[in-house]
This record gives C-alpha cells, sequence and structure tokens, in this order.
C-alpha cells in the first residue's frame, strides 16, 4: 500500500498529505485522492501499529478509536516521503496531540519498539490463546500445560536454547532450560514462571478471555497478570540474550511450571522431588509479585515512592467444619438444621479479628513510612492508617495479625 500510494504522488505531484513512520518508508497520500475519512483511517492504523507518528493532514481530522486530533497544513508540491522529516519553505507540521492541544514528543526522538519489546508482548498474547485452565480437578483440567509447554520449548528452539519438558502425569508439562554463565563458581539463578490459570466465568468478561485483545493499550484475557503477562516477557529476554550472545555471570535456570493455581504438586513440587538435576545450583530465585511502587509521601510534587520488600511469607492451615443434623423435609424445618449452624459457625469465623502482632519487620516499616507520610499506625489509627494506602492497604494489613478466610461451602444436594 505504501508503495501505491509513492507512485500515486510521484505521478500526480499534487499537494500530500504525509505520514511519517518509524517504518523504513513513510506513507504518502495525494490531497484530493482520499477523503478525511480515509487519513483517519490511515492514521490510527499507525497509531495501532505502535509507530511514532507525525501528520502533515487536513485541519482538525478526528483519529478514530483515538483521543488525538490531527491538525496541520499540506505539503508543498513536489516534497517526497523521504524529504517529509524536513520543514518545507513555507510549510509548518503539527504532531499528533491530545485534545488538539499539547503535542506528543517530535517521532524522531521518540523510542522504537524493540525485537524484545514485540516479542514480549506477542508471546503474552499467544500463551494467553492457549488455555491451561487448572480447575484443580484431574479430569477437567486436559492438556493445556502440556500443550503451552511445547510451545515455549519451540520458541526457545528458534534461537538454539536447549531445554527439557517433562511431564509429571498426562497433559500436566513443565520446561525447564538453562543459559549458562561465564563464572561457574557463581550460584545460578532461577526465574519461573507458571503457566496454568484458574477458571473464569466468560460471561462475566468484557472481552474472550481467551482472545488477548488488546483495547485502548490494555490487554484483555485470563493469565495478562497472573502469569503469562512474566511467562512471555522471561522467554522473549531468554531468545534476546540467545541472539545476541550475551552470557550471564551465573547460570540462568528459565522454568515454565504447570499447576501453581492449585499446589503446585504437579508443577513446582513435583520438579523437585523427582528432578532436582534441573535446579543444581539455584541459590535465589525470581517470579512473580513485585516490581510495584506506593507513593512514599502523601504531598503534591513530592515524587518519592517506595518499594515495598518481602521479608517472609505468611504459613497456611486447613481446617474443615463439619456440621452434622437429623434429616427431614424442608416443609417442617427442624431445630438441629445442620446448614444454619454450620452458617452460623462460618460467619463467626469471618468475623473474627486476630490481635495485631508487630513484628520487627512490620514495625520498621510502620516507623519509616509512617514518618514520610505522616502516620502515626499506633493500635488505635492502624486500620483507618492503613486504608489510606490504597490498593496496597490490604496486602499490608494482612501482614499485622493472622487471617482466617472461609472459602468454601459445600451441603447436600436436596
Amino acid at each position: 500500500a505504501a508503495a501505491a500510494f509513492e507512485r500515486i504522488v510521484k505521478k500526480l505531484k499534487k499537494f500530500a498529505i504525509v505520514v511519517v513512520t518509524s517504518r523504513p518508508s513513510s506513507i504518502a497520500v495525494p490531497m484530493d485522492f482520499v477523503s478525511c475519512a480515509a487519513i483517519a483511517a490511515i492514521v490510527t492504523a499507525a497509531i495501532a501499529s505502535r509507530s511514532n507518528v507525525q501528520v502533515v493532514a487536513h485541519p482538525r481530522v478526528r483519529v478514530m478509536g483515538s483521543p488525538y486530533r490531527v491538525g496541520c497544513v499540506a505539503v508543498r508540491r513536489g516534497v517526497t516521503p523521504r524529504g517529509a522529516g524536513r520543514r518545507a519553505a513555507g510549510t509548518s507540521r503539527v504532531s499528533l496531540g491530545r485534545g488538539g492541544s499539547s503535542a506528543l514528543p517530535d517521532p524522531r526522538r521518540m523510542p522504537v519498539p524493540t525485537l524484545l519489546e514485540d516479542e514480549a508482548l506477542q508471546f503474552v498474547r499467544d500463551l494467553i490463546r492457549i488455555e491451561t485452565v487448572n480447575t484443580g480437578v484431574a479430569a477437567t483440567i486436559g492438556d493445556g500445560e502440556t500443550r503451552a509447554a511445547r510451545w515455549v520449548q519451540e520458541r526457545l528452539a528458534e534461537v538454539g536454547i536447549a531445554s527439557e519438558l517433562v511431564e509429571s502425569r498426562p497433559g500436566r508439562g513443565s520446561v525447564v532450560a538453562r543459559l549458562a554463565g561465564s563464572d561457574p563458581d557463581a550460584g545460578a539463578l532461577l526465574v519461573h514462571a507458571h503457566l496454568d490459570v484458574v477458571p473464569v466465568q466468560e460471561e462475566d468478561w468484557t472481552h474472550p478471555p481467551f482472545g488477548a485483545d488488546i483495547e485502548d493499550g490494555y490487554l484483555y484475557g485470563r493469565g495478562a497478570v497472573d502469569m503469562k503477562n512474566y511467562a512471555g516477557t522471561i522467554l522473549a529476554v531468554a531468545r534476546h540474550f540467545a541472539r545476541e550472545g550475551i552470557v550471564p555471570r551465573r547460570d540462568l535456570v528459565f522454568a515454565f511450571l504447570a499447576d501453581e493455581e492449585s499446589g503446585g504438586v504437579w508443577g513446582a513440587g513435583w520438579l523437585v522431588e523427582n528432578r532436582p538435576d534441573l535446579f543444581a545450583g539455584v541459590t535465589e530465585a525470581l517470579s512473580e509479585v513485585g516490581g510495584f511502587s506506593v507513593p512514599l509521601a502523601d504531598e503534591p510534587g513530592d515524587g518519592r515512592r517506595a518499594y515495598l520488600v518481602a521479608t517472609s511469607e505468611k504459613g497456611v492451615a486447613w481446617s474443615t467444619l463439619r456440621a452434622r443434623g437429623r434429616a427431614a423435609h424442608g416443609s417442617r424445618p427442624t431445630a438441629d438444621n445442620s446448614v444454619v449452624r454450620l452458617a452460623r459457625a462460618v460467619a463467626a469465623v469471618g468475623e473474627h479479628r486476630f490481635p495485631v502482632v508487630r513484628t520487627p519487620a512490620l514495625q520498621r516499616f510502620l516507623d519509616v513510612f509512617g514518618e514520610a507520610r505522616g502516620l502515626a499506625f499506633t493500635d488505635e489509627s492502624l486500620a483507618d492508617d492503613l486504608e489510606s494506602l490504597g490498593f496496597v492497604s490490604s496486602l499490608v494489613g494482612a501482614t499485622t495479625r493472622n487471617t482466617a478466610t472461609p472459602t468454601v461451602l459445600d451441603a447436600g444436594d436436596k
């Protein structure tokens, strides 16, 4: 299409609209050849492809599906796509800007997406489209995890990275690869992600959960956050290292695992028990959660942010409550209804609050963060002060005490 436009421009030698992108060739469109709608479509396509866009166009064309307006004047006769980056005598150039006011940075100075970045996004989308739902019930899980693991293995093989695909049981596949480092005495670093996802209720989704749609700059899909985003990213990084001949100081072990969403029994747990050789020499590991920050101060203009570091992880203890009663017809309620008794017990567990325990790590956080934010974090103000922390309030709050959470109720069928 670009070549066709260029041929038309050269033939007509009329005023032209020029779309300058980060791609090797620009698109030049004769002004008397296309409508404003077509101009908008061209610009919208350029934005969708994440090109850096600078437009010389009909004034105030609304770009479809975008908050940007296009506004500027025509390039004088004789200006070709190659010369579009220079100001022609008697002309001016206006970049895309929100609401037609503030302009975007000069496209020539904007960073061009690298192959690493392009692959990371594409791999995340490809993985989302492989349904790897982990129901926790063997009969309903299928082979999605193995299909995803095999797909990862193929992407690694394309750049010469050897890997091993291991199935703990049919359909429950994990794949592990190792990039050798330059220092054999250094402890290896394990970088791991899980390939399974939790079940979905499709009717609750605004986009298909396994469609990996992108709209308004957001990627939609089961696993886009937990955690095919990370799996696709580390896969792209591993390929980048292989392509560029990057040799890390210590071994990097990349693991793409099954069964994280149901306890890791057939994924990480099984590999550690049955294939410890895959993790030989590993001394540290990186995986999901972390990397986010919160404002350190609650004052306008203070850009300091706090990056939270976990010093330990909460333990877990499972309990099952059972209530029994005398069976009877629903039309004649009984005093010993087991459902009612169990419901009262579950409600009591859910409402219970254990006492606050200020561990050394927690108290240090409250002292430092409280001083920066002007918060006291006293026993009386603790709940309100934590609430002011925004999205991390529940995370920090859950570390202040033991917690009990009812999760599943099950009763008779009739």
